[in-house]
This record gives structure tokens, C-alpha cells and sequence, in this order.
């Protein structure tokens, strides 16, 4: 009866997600040899031929267990017996290494093996407490609607889809469903001790939810989906006030016009909006924290002539009159500025100050990194030389296809403004330019499972 009723969960969950599978569909299941990716597995093999997707398994071995290469064997094991591929990473993690960092060499790696198998969607085992864990957390950390619910039966990522089909089914009862199947699964023993605030909050407050009231994932499932389709509204909504507003780029700045449409929404509606405005044009910079949101809101309400706010990243807002604009500060790197710095030599896995920034090149991500942006880098091979300078026009750029570039061309490209142009300088990797900041990453397609991952750790410090 367990085993009729979670396939049958699961096939209406397959069905019911917003993008075409059929049997030609080809997934890449995040697998990791746990009770929650085997049920996955066993009931992606479940659906009828004419759903079954093709799959392939990928593995990522974090080393960082004793029991990591027992678990990596029965792995391989229960691929063989599947008889499904199997693609299998390992991770020399740092000296210090952290959850965010695991979890990022992870999904570069499946983001790898996206590319080398050519595969649609990456399908993974987040499960009914996984999201109301999620939920939870965030309202923990932030309560910030733009990071609720946290987990979506479909996410875009990178150039491909996420797929969590087993969203409406709880941890227990895919557990029991393995057990019924009798499928070998590996337990991680880290995930019964409370070093983090997951693990706390599935150990302890979970639990006392789950006795209040016996719906609780079903109530959090319910809240996902209504959240979900109210932003899917709001989406709506926020296009149309952009319209209205007449906002745009214009010489390097984001313009637009203030008016009653935008004043009369409340206090908090106004916040969302300006937030959604940045999320937009300012991705790789951090999210604006509350207080700056209330002081946006705050200065566009006065009827005072010119405001300004500073924001992120030498960003700054201005109010003139029922004009705004978004521009740099004038007294950053990216604006009308000081005469270039002399080129300076860096070391891996350490901190330079250089040009108003404070600059890290590491090949594992540090601690305490919120404050910072971090780019991530694809290499050849480790760099054994690492260099800041001033860039030049001259200056080529490797493409993704192995092409080149010039710096001259990319600026041409982008419409990068003369002035801003002055302050530029480049990260060089073995007399090769591989970072310019918010202009240039380096990254080629073709370096597979080979590649060096570092990131590129970015501060402003106006000092």
C-alpha cells in the first residue's frame, strides 16, 4: 500500500511540473547514495515508459567523511545494478573548508557533467521537510519574502532547469519506501548531530511542529505554492510599474521618472519594488538590507530637490526632483578617477589591498564571505603566478569557444563610458588576463572535470 501511494504521489508530481518530459527527456539526478536520492531513483524508474526520462547519476565524493569511500562504493554498486551511468567527482577540499564551499564545488561539478552529457534538467531529493526547513531557515535569517519559499518544484539555473519532484512527499515516508524496496542507502552520520542550524531544526523544532499538527508539510507545501503564484502576479505587476516609470540604462546609469503610481503602493510595496530594481540590474551584487530600503523609500517621498543615497558596491542613488538615477559614486573605481596603481603580485589563499579594494584570489572559498562578491574562475591549472595591474585596451580576452577579444572591443561591447574606462585593472594568472571586475570572467567551455576552480573575492573599501 506505501509503495502504491508514494509512486503515485510521484507520478502526479512528474506530471504536474510546468515543463515537457517525456521518455526523450534526458536528466542528471543529483545522487549521493542516501535514503532520499535511491527513493528518487527508484521511482524515476517507476513511471511509465512513456514518462521515463533517461538518466544518468551524478556523484560527488567530498572526502571529507571516514566513511566517504564506503559510500562511493555502494554508489557505483547500486548504478551497476540500475544499469544506469554513473559520473563521479571528487573534491581536495582547503584547510578550512565550509558548507558553502562544499556546496558550490558541487554543483560545478554537476554543472559539468550538464555540459559533457548533454543532459536538460538536473533533477535532486529536496523533499517536503526539506522545505519547510528551508522556510524556516530563512525566516530565521532574513524573512524576506524575495528568499521565500526557498525551494520551487522548478528553478532556473545557470542554462539549464532544477527539478524537485519530490517536494510533496515527507522524509519518512521515502525512507520507508527504500526500506520496502529493499534497496541498500548510505547514512550520513553527520546528519544526526547538531553543528548546524539545519540539522538543529530538523532534530528539534520540526518535530514539535509535526506533533502540533500532523499537516504541517502539507500546509508548508500549500504556502510554497500560494507564495509562489502571488510573486508569479507580482511579477506581473512589477513589469508593468517599470513601464510606467520609464526605467531604462543611459550612459551607464539606470534612469527612470518617479510618479504617483509608484506613491501611492505602501511603505513595505515600495521596498519589494526597489529591491526587484536591483535584483534585476544589479545581480552579482548583494541583495539591499532593510535599512537602506527604508531610506530609499524615505528620500523618494520628500519633495526636497536633489537626494542621494549611498548603496553597494560604489553605487549610489539619486533623487532629482521626480527624476531617480542609479550611478556610481564619483569617488570609486568605476568613475572619474586617480591615476592608475602600479602593477601588484598576489598570492594564493591571501588578502591584497589594491586601488580602493581589497582583493582575494583563493582556491577554496574563506569564511565570513557575505560581505564580499565572489567570482568563480575556471583554470587549466593551478596559477603559480598571480597579478594586479592596470588594463590596457590591448589587453585579449579568451572567449568561451577559445576565441580571443580585445579589452578595446569587450568595452566597445558593453558601453562602457570613457571615464570609467581609466580605472580599470586586471587579474592576470600566468601573464593571462582572466578576471576584470563586473566586465570579464574567464572561462572556457572545454576544460571538462580537468578545470582549477578559484574565486575572486571583491571588497570595496573607500580608503
Amino acid at each position: 500500500m506505501l509503495r502504491i501511494t508514494v509512486e503515485k504521489t510521484f507520478l502526479t508530481s512528474w506530471q504536474q511540473l510546468p515543463v515537457k518530459l517525456t521518455a526523450k527527456t534526458k536528466i542528471l539526478v543529483a545522487f549521493s547514495g542516501g535514503a532520499d536520492s535511491t527513493a528518487l531513483v527508484a521511482l524515476l524508474q517507476s513511471l511509465p515508459v512513456a514518462l521515463r526520462p533517461e538518466i544518468t547519476l551524478g556523484y560527488f565524493n567530498h572526502q571529507l567523511r571516514r566513511d566517504s569511500a564506503d559510500e562511493e562504493k555502494l554508489v557505483r554498486q547500486l548504478a551497476k545494478q540500475w544499469q544506469l551511468p554513473l559520473k563521479v567527482g571528487t573534491w581536495a577540499a582547503g584547510s578550512k573548508p565550509t558548507e558553502a564551499a562544499a556546496r558550490q564545488a558541487r554543483y560545478q561539478f554537476l554543472a559539468t557533467v550538464m555540459q559533457q552529457t548533454q543532459n536538460q534538467f538536473l533533477v535532486t531529493a529536496h523533499h517536503g521537510d526539506d522545505l519547510l526547513e528551508t522556510i524556516i531557515l530563512r525566516l530565521i535569517r532574513s524573512g524576506a519574502t524575495t528568499e521565500l519559499p526557498g525551494l520551487k518544484p522548478v528553478t532556473n539555473w545557470r542554462q539549464w532547469q532544477i527539478l524537485r519532484p519530490l517536494l510533496p512527499l515527507a522524509k519518512n515516508s521515502l525512507l520507508a519506501y527504500v526500506q520496502q524496496q529493499r534497496l541498500p542507502f548510505c547514512e550520513d552520520y553527520t546528519n544526526h548531530q547538531d553543528l548546524t542550524l539545519r540539522n538543529r531544526l530538523r532534530h528539534q523544532v520540526v518535530p514539535q511542529l509535526k506533533q502540533e499538527n500532523q499537516q504541517v508539510l502539507a500546509h508548508s507545501q500549500r504556502f510554497a505554492d500560494e507564495l509562489t503564484a502571488l510573486q508569479e502576479i507580482a511579477q506581473r505587476q512589477f513589469l508593468a510599474l517599470q513601464a510606467d516609470l520609464q526605467v531604462k540604462w543611459d550612459q551607464a546609469e539606470l534612469q527612470g521618472q518617479l510618479n504617483s503610481e509608484l506613491q501611492q503602493l505602501s511603505a513595505a510595496a515600495q521596498q519589494l519594488f526597489w529591491q526587484a530594481l536591483w535584483q534585476q540590474y544589479f545581480p552579482e551584487l548583494p541583495t539591499l538590507k532593510v535599512t537602506q530600503l527604508q531610506s530609499l523609500v524615505q528620500l523618494t517621498r520628500t519633495t526636497a530637490g536633489e537626494q542621494q543615497l549611498d548603496l553597494l558596491g560604489g553605487w549610489q542613488f539619486v533623487r532629482h526632483y521626480q527624476q531617480f538615477a542609479f550611478r556610481q559614486r564619483l569617488n570609486t573605481p568605476n568613475a572619474p578617477l586617480q591615476a592608475a596603481s602600479e602593477p601588484v603580485a598576489l598570492s594564493l589563499n591571501q588578502w591584497q589591498s589594491y586601488q580602493h579594494w581589497q582583493i582575494g584570489v583563493f582556491s577554496a572559498l574563506p569564511d565570513n564571505v557575505a560581505d564580499y562578491q565572489v567570482t568563480e574562475l575556471q583554470l587549466a591549472t593551478w596559477p603559480r603566478q598571480l597579478l594586479l595591474r592596470p588594463a590596457a585596451l590591448t589587453d585579449r580576452l579568451t572567449l568561451a569557444n577559445g576565441q580571443h577579444q580585445t579589452l578595446r572591443r569587450r568595452l566597445i561591447n558593453q558601453k562602457v563610458p570613457q571615464e570609467r574606462r581609466l580605472s580599470l585593472f586586471v587579474l592576470e594568472a600566468d601573464k593571462k588576463v582572466v578576471w576584470i571586475a563586473n566586465i570579464y570572467n574567464y572561462k572556457l567551455s572545454n576544460l571538462g572535470e580537468t578545470a582549477k576552480i578559484i574565486y575572486v573575492l571583491t571588497k570595496y573599501t573607500a580608503s
